[in-house]
């Protein structure tokens, strides 16, 4: 595979993710409904901080738009890099790969904390996967060295 292969296939495997990341954080949007959380955390008490009462289902509604907004964030950023990859540009190189980084460890956080459960294993895989797709630039960090 010549140079430009190289860096156009990297450039695409960050699209990809960067699309599929949008397209997770649009689903948090739904989840409230889909999972019925109106019901659902309609019993969780309040959690006792510092002796400060904290609602955890507040905390959760928060956290999940946390994780809109990351995974639009992670999206954008990869979308934008990807044309970048395919310039060759080293920083590009350097954001893939710290992501793939961090989807190796959440592949192994994911088993863990979670165990072995089918669903577990197929975020587990998925997660590798990702990691795949952005560490491409280690094939050939040569390719990625403009600045």
């Amino acid at each position: 595979m010549n140079l430009p292969q190289k860096r156009d296939l990297a450039g695409k495997f960050m699209l990809i993710g960067g699309v599929s990341w949008i397209v997770f954080g649009v689903s948090h949007l739904f989840f409230p409904s889909v999972l019925n959380w109106a019901s659902a955390l309609s019993n969780v008490p309040p959690a006792h901080v510092f002796g400060i009462e904290i609602s955890n289902v507040s905390f959760i509604y928060l956290f999940n738009a946390d994780l809109f907004l990351y995974d639009m964030m992670l999206g954008l950023w990869s979308i934008l890099f990807a044309s970048e990859l395919r310039k060759g540009k080293r920083t590009a190189a350097t954001f893939g790969i710290i992501l793939g980084a961090y989807f190796l460890i959440r592949a192994l956080l994911q088993i863990h904390y979670f165990g072995t459960t089918p669903l577990d294993i197929v975020q587990a895989v998925a997660a590798l996967a990702y990691a795949g797709l952005y560490l491409f630039p280690l094939t050939d960090l040569g390719a990625f060295k403009e600045r």
